[in-house]
């Protein structure tokens, strides 16, 4: 930011009688538009103007960019039946472009399946399906110079966007990108028509199932489907981009196999008052995906995107990922008049991820409900309905695969070479347990015209599997992967629907919901030692730390150091002076804050 000879403010893209280069200022900056004329960037010669030009706005210099996206879908199908056999055969295609310049895709695809009665007892079903999606541009995102919204965050007033539509230099095409303004972010149209991320992808998904009638009480479900997955990727980066001044290109291959087993014997039965059900049963899920990547480091000839126009070449070594999980479990659901419900389950898994150990674990649960309102008789016109429930329910996880013993990695540095992780792995890992307590009735008033129910619950998560705690790196790492300690969540949901007006012609809806939540963290692992763990940051100066007694999402930073005249204190280099500890920052408890507590909210339906 400059001054006049006036003494006005203002924003000059170069050096010129106006005084120095500010065009490295990414973000909206000047003087008020009120017809002042500057020495200013010049399209027409892709530089510094010659001439004092009009500062001024250029109107929807971000809504422009954008086109109006659109999905066409068309399906054929052809079904056919009879007293034995179901058949159903269909086809599908769907056109998508986005509203990003040159990004959309295909999808095509076709499915079959057929249901037959072999006798009475014996029936049969088999589907089969196939589907490809093609792309030749799917959009980044994120927060990085490769995405059109990033670009968007530091489009100035005073640029217009046309100025960026050539993309390259004149006499520099597929060279030299124009960006005047940052040589950090990139010309939006290059990111659209040059930054290219296509995507061939391809799957097949079959399953047969097989049921048997042995009695009026018993019957066995026999399942089996398997999908298999093919996928090529290429991304394509021009020269001049800001993170590939000479280019790149890569080529991935992803491979993918999932193969599953269901085997359930079903009961069913009615003694007098009560009806049972249960079903018993067993399951093997097995994932296997391998991925290949092939870099074009740099690329000789500007514009031609293969791998034998690399500089240099890295061909990673094949990323495996396998894991099966093997299963038995069993549920049974009791009800007595439709009044009183009780239902139980139970599985248990053996995880090939975990060690040998730790890899079974088991998780059950129990759950029941009574319809007050027909055990004791109160249903009325104002009084429709009261439900009492109560549930207890565990849940078991495992993690990724790779996690027990350290391996070794393809090599950035050097390729075609291998190196040690600098993550510890943890060959005693225990799976994850999540216990879960809940309650709560629900209302119903005025012939189903106000319902309201509440809910209260609590769940304790133990041993949650982190993969980046940070260690001293005299050890040789950097990260270990741990189970954590236990963490706390407590809280109560209401939500009320009322229908002031409901006839044939005319229905008003009102709804609103209230809740509080409380985080707490019961214990850590020993290997904090009572010091806080931090998980996240915020630009390096505020701090997610977990702490005993704390709540995930509480906020830590340094502060300021203040004397004791309340005067904040400088270091002898000038900035403020950084205390020994961070502290928690205490911030208002607010609904969709990081210490958020409580949330409500109402909506009206005409």
């Amino acid at each position: 930011m400059q001054k006049d000879k006036n003494g006005n403010y203002y924003y000059s893209y170069g050096l010129s009688p106006d005084g120095v280069n500010t065009g490295s200022t990414s973000s909206a900056f000047g003087p008020k538009f009120q017809g002042q004329s500057f020495f200013q960037y010049d399209p027409t010669v892709q530089g510094q103007s010659k001439e004092r030009q009009l500062w001024r706005p250029y109107k929807n210099n971000i809504k422009d960019f954008w086109e109006v996206g659109s999905t066409f879908s068309n399906n054929l199908s052809i079904e056919n039946s009879n007293d034995r056999t179901a058949f159903r055969a269909s086809l599908s295609y769907l056109k998508n472009e986005w509203m990003m310049p040159n990004t959309g895709l295909e999808k095509w695809g076709a499915a079959i399946s057929v249901d037959h009665k072999i006798n009475e007892r014996f029936k049969a079903n088999i589907k089969l399906s196939y589907n490809q999606t093609k792309s030749d541009n799917l959009p980044a995102t994120g927060y990085n110079n490769q995405s059109i919204s990033y670009f968007m965050i530091f489009q100035n007033p005073n640029v217009d966007l046309a100025w960026y539509r050539p993309i390259w230099k004149n006499g520099q095409e597929q060279v030299d990108q124009i960006h005047p303004f940052s040589s950090y972010i990139d010309n939006p149209y290059l990111i659209a028509y040059e930054m290219t991320n296509s995507l061939d992808k391809q799957n097949i998904v079959g399953n047969v199932s097989l049921a048997y009638q042995i009695d009026k009480h018993f019957d066995v479900l026999l399942r089996s489907g398997m999908a298999i997955n093919d996928e090529f990727r290429t991304q394509k980066r021009p020269w001049s981009s800001a993170n590939f001044l000479q280019g790149y290109y890569r080529e991935q291959y992803v491979d993918g196999f999932n193969f599953n087993n269901d085997l359930m014997i079903n009961y069913k039965n009615t003694f007098g008052a009560f009806n049972f059900s249960a079903t018993a049963g067993g399951s093997t899920q097995y994932f296997e995906q391998l991925t290949k990547d092939y870099y074009a480091l740099g690329l000789k000839k500007a514009g031609v995107y293969n791998l034998t126009n690399a500089i240099s070449q890295r061909f990673d070594i094949p990323q495996p990922y396998d894991k099966m999980v093997s299963s038995v479990y069993g549920l049974a659901s009791l009800s007595y008049k439709d009044k009183i419900f009780l239902d139980v389950t139970a599985r248990n898994d053996w995880s090939s991820t975990l060690p040998k150990a730790n890899r079974s674990y088991f998780y059950p649960s129990v759950s029941s409900s009574f319809i007050l309102s027909d055990i004791f008789g109160l249903k009325s016109n104002r009084f429709n309905f009261w439900k009492l429930r109560a549930s207890w329910a565990q849940t078991g996880n495992d993690t990724e695969p790779y996690q027990l013993q350290n391996y070794y990695n393809p090599s950035l540095a050097f390729p075609g070479s291998v190196e040690v992780s600098s993550r510890y792995l943890n060959p005693n890992l225990r799976p994850e347990m999540l216990t879960n307590i809940e309650g709560g009735m629900d209302f119903s008033l005025f012939n189903n015209r106000l319902t309201y129910n509440i809910t209260a619950y609590q769940s304790n998560s133990v041993d949650q599997i982190i993969r980046n705690v940070p260690v001293l790196w005299e050890t040789g790492y950097t990260q270990r992967v741990i189970n954590s300690g236990e963490i706390r969540n407590r809280g109560i949901e209401m939500m009320m629907n009322a229908y002031p007006i409901k006839n044939k012609n005319f229905m008003w809806n009102v709804s609103a919901n209230w809740s509080m939540n409380r985080n707490k963290i019961l214990s850590l692992p020993e290997e904090f030692s009572g010091q806080p763990y931090t998980y996240a940051s915020v630009g390096g100066v505020v701090y997610y730390n977990a702490v005993v007694g704390g709540s995930l999402g509480d906020l830590y930073g340094y502060g300021l150091m203040y004397a004791p005249d309340g005067q904040v204190v400088y270091g002898s280099d000038g900035l403020t002076a950084k205390p020994a500890q961070m502290k928690k920052l205490e911030m208002p408890i607010r609904s969709g804050g990081p210490e958020s507590r409580t949330s409500s909210g109402i909506k009206i339906f005409p």
